[in-house]
């Protein structure tokens, strides 16, 4: 009988030791945000340009805490952000290169035919929400006479235009809400290039800046 309370007494310790480290791991993990949790989320969303988000973080840490100097430089800048009228940039390369073009066929194709193709599909295959705007700075017979044979499956649309450019002997800049091709040619060449297999391309994740993803709530 005393052997069995020996070995009774250790395991009903243990039962409780495991208890305690639950209960403090449970408590731990339900430990309530600080004003620095607070602060931190606001300044992520101001570097994420999302100014009307950040203005309530700073401002419910400056009704707790309302000389603190970091929060209140940035409460200014962001005020200033949208007094001045600010938003978020959009990453058009990133967003193009979200979207997969399922197969490119052309055959002695104009350039000018090609991104107008290019600008088509985007917006079929982003059903409407997504725009590739071309400005091309050659000139117009450039932009009719130069051709372009290429084929390509499951290709990103940024490589799409990777390999036109190539093609075209054209440099293309992803600027906020346009792409703008330049021709490193003064006169049209015409352009009847081997076919080109980019199979195999698969569809790229972007995480962009988190301009759709819900702010985290300063409160909990």
């Amino acid at each position: 009988m005393t052997i069995m309370k020996l070995f009774r007494i250790p395991a009903f310790a243990l039962i409780l030791a495991f208890c305690f480290a639950f209960t403090a791991a449970e408590a731990q993990q339900k430990k309530p945000r600080t004003l620095t949790d607070v602060y931190r989320d606001g300044v992520k969303l101001y570097d994420a340009q999302r100014y009307p988000e950040a203005m309530k973080y700073f401002q419910y840490v400056k009704t707790k805490n309302p000389r603190d100097p970091r929060n209140m430089r940035y409460l200014k800048l962001t005020e200033l952000a949208i007094k001045e009228g600010r938003t978020a940039k959009v990453d058009l390369e990133a967003t193009l290169k979200s979207i997969t073009i399922p197969e490119v066929d052309f055959q002695g194709a104009s350039l000018g035919d090609v991104l107008a193709y290019i600008a088509q599909r985007v917006e079929e295959l982003s059903d409407g929400k997504q725009s590739a705007n071309f400005i091309y700075k050659g000139t117009s017979e450039q932009r009719a006479n130069t051709e372009i044979t290429l084929k390509l499956r499951n290709a990103p649309v940024t490589e799409v235009i990777r390999y036109v450019g190539s093609l075209s002997q054209t440099t293309f800049k992803f600027e906020e809400h346009a792409i703008v091709g330049t021709p490193l040619i003064a006169q049209s060449p015409t352009t009847t290039a081997p076919i080109q297999n980019a199979s195999g391309f698969e569809k790229s994740s972007v995480n962009p800046l988190p301009n759709n993803a819900p702010a985290p709530d300063p409160f909990k």
